[in-house]
């Protein structure tokens, strides 16, 4: 059935269309299980007020959501409904510097990814996929939804969110 899926312009196969969480797992580097008690993610840099929110906090902003495809470079895609809270409302909460050219999203691994302000506006800081939270493999407790780029800028396990300025 996979070699009969169909293929998106970047070459990836369909595996997975709004199935929540049962859509192939990728990373290069694993997070233990994150706890959401202690969890926290960091709002920081060029901001005005540094924030720092928990999972329940981002649960009771959650209302945001988006259809958008992840696109891997191992060879597939999925398309999904993503659920969770705007990163333009978290910036503004913390008051982002206006003239602000990236933002850099960091996981608890360390990985981290940059990406121009001018894209910021579409990224879904997600909880949810379809109507399940994510699984630890997802990105539990927060992943980056950025339907603009490929996998690799869809920061897993999401701690720390700077606003960068010259």
């Amino acid at each position: 059935a996979a070699a009969q899926a169909a293929r998106r312009f970047s070459g990836s196969r369909l595996s997975g269309r709004f199935s929540g969480n049962d859509f192939p797992v990728t990373h290069s580097r694993a997070a233990e299980p994150v706890d959401a008690g202690s969890w926290r993610l960091a709002v920081e840099g060029a901001v005005r007020q540094p924030l720092a929110f928990s999972h329940a906090d981002l649960f009771a902003l959650s209302g945001a959501g988006q259809e958008a495809t992840l696109d891997c470079t191992l060879g597939w895609y999925t398309v999904q409904s993503w659920y969770g809270v705007s990163l333009k409302e978290l910036l503004a909460k913390a008051g982002a510097d206006p003239g602000a050219f990236a933002v850099k999203f960091q996981s608890v691994t360390g990985y981290a990814h940059i990406l121009p302000m001018a894209e910021a506006g579409q990224v879904l800081l997600a909880t949810h996929v379809g109507e399940e939270v994510l699984e630890h493999a997802h990105g539990f407790p927060l992943r980056a939804v950025v339907p603009t780029r490929r996998g690799w800028f869809w920061v897993k396990w999401l701690e720390r969110i700077e606003v960068i300025a010259i």
